[in-house]
């Protein structure tokens, strides 16, 4: 069984990483990736925000999540995790590699004194939970508790 590390993202890793983003998101550009991860970087010494990885043991990035931490009106001081990517050719492996990332995600919510930890997921327009991580989350504790819409202002 391959050893599962979740640990920040380091600099180093950031091209690697782009790899796991294009999958999810194969829009995204190389350097609107680049300079997104590495505000993000630059975040994380501060310990509000940060990029959270899962790399197997021989140092191939399968998991990655931005996350920032803040305060909410209904939750408090909350960890809220977004871009989430999560690549294996196995759908076990694939489950195996989001709950190590939930699980050190929460881990570092739990350091930061969060209160809650939210995740946002992609949805279609078909049905709001249509996500695969969703019946995942909602199965180790997870709840819907909003609907996030967004209206592009500018291309």
């Amino acid at each position: 069984m391959r050893r599962l590390t979740v640990a920040p993202l380091s600099p180093a890793k950031i091209d690697q990483c782009f790899a796991l983003v294009r999958l999810g998101s194969p829009h995204v550009k190389p350097e609107l990736w680049q300079t997104y991860a590495m505000d993000y970087l630059a975040e994380s010494r501060a310990g509000n925000a940060g990029i959270l990885s899962v790399e197997e043991d021989r140092g191939y990035l399968l998991g990655v999540l931005v996350y920032e931490v803040g305060p909410d009106l209904h939750h408090g001081i909350t960890m809220i995790a977004k871009d989430c990517f999560v690549y294996d050719c196995l759908e076990r492996g694939k489950r195996e590699i989001a709950l190590s990332l939930i699980a050190g995600l929460e881990e570092l919510a739990n350091q930061q004194r969060c209160t809650s930890l939210h995740l946002r997921l992609p949805v279609s327009r078909a049905d709001p939970v249509d996500h695969w991580l969703a019946g995942l989350l909602q199965s180790s504790g997870h709840s819907i508790v909003a609907v996030q819409y967004c209206k592009q202002l500018r291309a």
